[in-house]
């Protein structure tokens, strides 16, 4: 057999696409470390009906392990707005979760710490 066949995937063998938003939801810390090791870049998917990031979902739902996760993943942007215009910390904000309020705004502005030490 050619070499370049070897390189042809097999079209009944399906792939499993790793859906980090589908992660988010339920808090699958698995699913989220899967999807940006697939894709570094979904760290931005948005939803297509809210625009909800998977940060928005992990905040508004209160979930602070997946939350921790994702803002210590590459490529977060904090400035991304959902449907509704919220960002990240405006979702924090709306979900009421105290500490992942204050894990987004550290975050999002480290030299908070500093003043939390002084």
């Amino acid at each position: 057999m050619s070499p370049l066949l070897n390189n042809i995937k097999d079209p009944n063998v399906k792939r499993r696409h790793f859906d980090i938003l589908a992660g988010a939801r339920t808090s699958d810390l698995e699913e989220i470390d899967n999807a940006l090791k697939e894709d570094v870049n979904s760290i931005t998917t948005q939803d297509v009906g809210t625009g909800e990031t998977a940060l928005h979902i992990t905040c508004r739902l209160g979930f602070l392990r997946a939350t921790n996760d994702l803002l210590n993943a590459e490529g977060v942007d904090f400035a991304i707005a959902d449907n509704s215009g919220a960002d990240i910390l405006d979702a924090a904000a709306e979900g009421g979760h105290p500490g992942i309020m204050d894990a987004v705004a550290l975050a999002k502005y480290p030299h908070l710490l500093e003043l939390r030490n002084e």
